[in-house]
């Protein structure tokens, strides 16, 4: 991402209007990523990928969404296989992970695939439409924190980079 003078604006605004002209990593980080017209994640044109600013394992292959589909599964069996499993995906990408753990899980494990309630918590809109295109078909709900009652969730909350 390239010298973004809007940003910079945005960012000193904040600061000399904060008390004592401070602000905190996680509010710069904030701005920097979610701001509406100017953060990372708030560009159409995301530029994520093997040819893009940064890549992540689930670019190189399906291997990692496996692995952690087999882990899944294990939790599920652990807990007594449920009825209903929740997986929360915490900022989901580009959506490659989640579709390598379900296709992975709706072939290998099928009866856990139908236990599924796959949840993913996005808060970039662009992300979250390029999410939605690739998933199409797949029992996925999108949700915000805020949105999700305290204690309803059974199953596992992860966080991939």
């Amino acid at each position: 991402m390239d010298y973004n003078p809007a940003l910079y604006e945005v960012i000193a605004h904040h600061i000399t209007t904060s008390p004592k002209e401070l602000i905190t990593f996680a509010q710069y980080m904030d701005l920097v990523l979610y701001h509406p017209q100017h953060g990372y994640y708030s560009n159409q044109e995301i530029n994520i990928g093997k040819k893009g600013d940064f890549f992540t394992s689930v670019h190189l292959g399906a291997d990692f969404g496996e692995l952690l589909a087999e882990q899944f599964v294990q939790m599920w069996n652990i807990l007594g296989n449920l009825q209903s499993f929740a997986l929360v995906e915490m900022g989901a990408g580009q959506g490659y992970l989640a579709l390598d753990i379900l296709k992975y899980i709706q072939q290998q494990h099928p009866h856990f695939y139908s236990c599924i309630n796959y949840i993913i918590v996005e808060r970039s809109p662009a992300l979250k439409e390029v999410q939605q295109r690739k998933l199409v078909g797949y029992p996925v709900n999108w949700q915000t924190l805020e949105n999700m009652p305290s204690n309803s969730v059974t199953g596992c909350f992860f966080l991939m980079s």
